[in-house]
């Protein structure tokens, strides 16, 4: 027998997210795109250029919050790029030393990233510069990272490399917990972030920069092409571009070494 329907009957979903509550209060960080560009906003910042293989880096570095610092310093990523070929980061000019907002320290935690094409201004005025940009997140020091208890092939590796790196790795019944420290978040961003983003940079080097330079060669449809690939295609070639370099330098015992306070 059809029960009867009840009009007066309360809807299960009534204030729950199915129906939509909460979508309005979500804590999302909004991003700001033009075009292909990124735009990277700093409230101020300290510059400094050096010269290195004959070209000029640029770095831009923000002001810090109480409690964060950088791990790794402008001398230390420039020891860096002279280990490194210098056509595999060729064009890559600009670094900054960003301070992440309480947002993004919440929600995105990272240690740095790449951005291909970024307009750096700071907030509401003047373009300091422009171009593919590499950034390293300032970080809290001595913290803990919660991950889930089940976590998936890439998740694993990827907590390997942060044990290689020094951090302390606790698991527990509901949590992996990952207990950081500046001389182990120094070793993820030097060591492992910066070879990653600039592997990035290689990936698109060749698939897009220099098939562009080729005859009937189109940027925007090999660009296209590039960000179509899956995601993790495209991490799995930084991933061995930064391991295969690592492994590289840890033989020739050219990493790791002693952070350089007064070189900057």
């Amino acid at each position: 027998m059809r029960a009867v329907f009840r009009p007066t009957r309360r809807n299960r979903n009534i204030g729950t997210a199915r129906q939509g509550h909460g979508q309005n209060n979500r804590l999302t960080i909004p991003e700001r795109w033009q075009t292909s560009n990124w735009s990277t906003e700093l409230s101020g910042c300290q510059q400094i250029t050096h010269t290195l293989s004959g070209r000029a880096i640029h770095f831009f570095i923000e002001p810090l919050r109480p409690g964060f610092q950088h791990a790794c310093t402008i001398a230390d990523v420039c020891v860096i790029l002279g280990l490194l070929p210098a056509e595999d980061w060729e064009g890559l000019n600009n670094v900054i030393f960003r301070q992440p907002t309480r947002k993004q320290t919440i929600l995105t935690p990272t240690w740095g990233q790449l951005r291909y094409d970024a307009t750096i201004s700071l907030t509401y005025g003047t373009e300091l510069a422009e171009g593919p940009t590499v950034i390293f997140q300032a970080t809290q020091g001595r913290t803990t990272l919660k991950w889930g208890k089940s976590l998936g092939p890439e998740a694993s590796l990827e907590l390997q490399r942060l044990e290689e790196d020094g951090h302390r790795v606790e698991r527990t019944a509901r949590f992996t917990l990952i207990h950081t420290t500046v001389a182990s978040v120094r070793a993820t961003q030097l060591y492992r972030t910066l070879p990653h983003e600039i592997g990035h940079w290689v990936d698109y080097q060749q698939k897009v920069l220099r098939p562009e330079a080729e005859p009937g060669g189109n940027f925007f449809d090999l660009q296209d092409l590039y960000f179509a690939r899956p995601q993790s295609e495209r991490e799995a070639f930084a991933h061995r571009y930064a391991d295969a370099k690592r492994a590289q330098l840890m033989a020739a015992k050219a990493i790791p070494f002693e952070r350089d306070e007064q070189a900057d």
